[in-house]
């Protein structure tokens, strides 16, 4: 690593930003890569010491896999680093990253599960360090999507990853159009109130994937806040708002999980009728 160079603590990403991310679910890899043959894409990737590549190799997966691998300078240390994104012979995909030291040695500073969907600089868009989201799809049976937002930082002299947000969609949630330009923070004055899938009242529907009947993913209890992203009207007239809620106050009940990374802690999505929601200033 070149002496004196600063990582920079890259500023939290909004929760405004962040819901963007929901409408760019890949990255133009092709703005940060380094354009490398595949000969010598493979000769670099077989230099790493991992049962990622144990894994491709043995099931004659590499070749397949080697769009997954992008090389670039990751960290901004002058360095030309390696990071995947893709099948990595797990249930859910993985995201490896891979930073090549002054001795030209791959060492793994990252490893979890999710595939990267959104990729951003907080200096200009190709200038490293990266923060990055990876978007966790639950299998076997599970009912949510996890974003998770991943800033580098400088800790004890050396580089690490920050999970600085996490997410959680039920799946089949329907997204908003047209988003606000600024975020709304509310509170809930109801003593009851519910967090649904769609922008409408649906106590009979039965969804057999989530095995529930309706569309209520969570209830929440008076003084729960959150922040309203963008509206919607019904055909009777009710004004919805897409939310993040910030479980400041746990659901009295909930599907909702936080994935299988670290940090269990999670913020959840959803839509809520505005009536009973009071702006907090």
């Amino acid at each position: 690593m070149k002496k004196g160079f600063i990582f920079l603590l890259l500023a939290l990403i909004s929760d405004y930003a962040f819901s963007q991310t929901f409408l760019t679910d890949t990255v133009s890899w092709n703005q940060y890569e380094i354009n490398y043959s595949k000969k010598l894409k493979l000769e670099k990737i077989k230099k790493i010491k991992d049962d990622l590549i144990k894994y491709l190799e043995s099931n004659d997966e590499l070749q397949n896999n080697l769009h997954n691998f992008h090389f670039f300078d990751y960290n901004g240390d002058g360095n030309i680093d390696i990071i995947y994104t893709g099948d990595a012979g797990t249930d859910s995909e993985r995201t490896l990253i891979f930073v090549r030291g002054d001795n030209s040695d791959y060492v793994k500073k990252f490893d979890k599960f999710g595939s990267v969907v959104n990729l951003s600089s907080a200096i200009c868009q190709k200038t490293p360090p990266y923060t990055f989201v990876l978007k966790e799809v639950e299998c076997c049976g599970g009912n949510c999507v996890v974003y998770q937002a991943y800033q580098p930082v400088n800790e004890n002299g050396g580089f690490k990853l920050h999970l600085s947000m996490k997410y959680s969609i039920i799946k089949g949630t329907k997204f908003p159009d047209v988003y606000f330009n600024k975020k709304l923070l509310f509170r809930v004055t109801s003593d009851i109130y519910n967090l649904r899938l769609n922008p409408t009242i649906d106590s009979v529907t039965t969804n057999i994937g989530l095995h529930i009947r309706g569309n209520v993913v969570a209830e929440y209890s008076k003084g729960a806040e959150g922040y309203a992203i963008a509206q919607t009207k019904d055909k009777t007239g009710r004004i919805w708002w897409f939310v993040i809620m910030l479980n400041n106050n746990k659901p009295i009940q909930s599907i909702f999980d936080g994935g299988d990374n670290e940090g269990y802690k999670f913020y959840s999505l959803g839509w809520m009728s505005s009536k009973y929601l009071e702006k907090v200033e």
